[in-house]
């Protein structure tokens, strides 16, 4: 994954809560919601490729000029079209504030 450069200090607070809403698969696990706080650390350290994806997305958006804010948005978007197979409602719901988030940070 290449280096991001900076975030402005205005920003961060959208930027923070697209990387929160990014991670949502591996905190709604059983297996976290279940686990010891080692458990849930190895969990969040540990690789899944959706979660990998959209924080990538979160920070190429935050960190892109206002002219790829546009691109960056619409792969964004791209990427949720494709997963819209989601198995559950919660899943769904998790895609549709993905969406949202990859929006309001395209601003």
């Amino acid at each position: 994954m290449p280096a991001f450069p900076a975030i402005a200090a205005s920003s961060q607070a959208p930027v923070a809560a697209c990387l929160t809403e990014a991670q949502w698969p591996v905190t709604h696990s059983p297996a976290y919601a279940d686990g010891s706080a080692r458990t849930r650390e190895v969990l969040l350290n540990s690789y899944d490729a959706a979660v990998t994806r959209y924080t990538g997305l979160c920070r190429l958006i935050a960190t892109a000029p206002a002219a790829g804010r546009a691109e960056a948005n619409a792969q964004c978007q791209h990427d949720i079209a494709d997963d819209k197979t989601a198995a559950t409602a919660d899943a769904r719901q998790h895609l549709a504030r993905m969406a949202a988030r990859c929006a309001a940070l395209a601003g």
